[in-house]
């Protein structure tokens, strides 16, 4: 599969054109919807329709696909997002729905890799409330690449990994693109180019 560019969105998929498919308006918060509430403020949309495709846009954020089978979802997971516990509103969504976690995959697209995100540590911090809360120094270890005096280095996808986890996905369901938005120029990046840069549509059907 290769990445492509139309209409200043990128996509990444045997495709050249992306499909017809329901988004929200992302504020980088925590709100889960369903894809009848399309185009409400929210990070994370799902559907339970045949036929229909929900996605997001990201550039260096994350995002997160799942997949079961009467369900697919979309969320867009930057680090205010995953500090906020959005993983936790997606699961939460799931077993209001009568889902089986069990039944799902989850797929962690491009995103900036943990030797390219640079944070201060009051970023960190916030990420220690929810999705890192009660996590051993051993486990901290995994979404920490470098430290400076006054920044931090860290790993969006190893801190999604380490909460999907612990909201009860199994490794074997958690899977990675394990492609980096900043170094790979293939696809945009808000720290690398800014207000200019275009965007990744990760998006997913039934």
């Amino acid at each position: 599969m290769t990445p492509f560019y139309d209409d200043n969105f990128y996509g990444f998929g045997d495709q050249t054109e992306v499909p017809p498919y329901l988004g929200v308006h992302q504020v980088h918060g925590t709100k889960v919807v369903d894809h009848s509430c399309a185009d409400e403020k929210a990070d994370g949309i799902f559907t339970f329709e045949a036929g229909v495709f929900v996605g997001v846009k990201t550039a260096d954020c994350l995002p997160v696909l799942f997949h079961g089978p009467s369900v697919v979802g979309a969320v867009h997971a930057g680090w205010r997002g995953l500090a906020g516990g959005i993983l936790s509103e997606a699961r939460d969504f799931l077993l209001s729905h009568g889902v089986s976690l069990a039944q799902m995959t989850v797929m962690l697209g491009p995103a900036i890799c943990g030797s390219c995100f640079e944070v201060g540590f009051e970023v960190f911090d916030q990420m220690k409330k929810i999705p890192l809360k009660g996590m051993s120094d051993q486990a901290l270890t995994r979404v920490v690449t470098k430290k400076t005096e006054s920044k931090i280095f860290i790993s969006l996808i190893d801190i999604a990994k380490l909460h999907l986890e612990k909201l009860g996905f199994s490794p074997s369901q958690i899977f990675s693109a394990k492609r980096c938005t900043y170094c790979d120029h293939s696809f945009p990046s808000y720290r690398r180019e800014g207000s200019k840069a275009g965007r990744l549509v990760s998006y997913i059907g039934l």
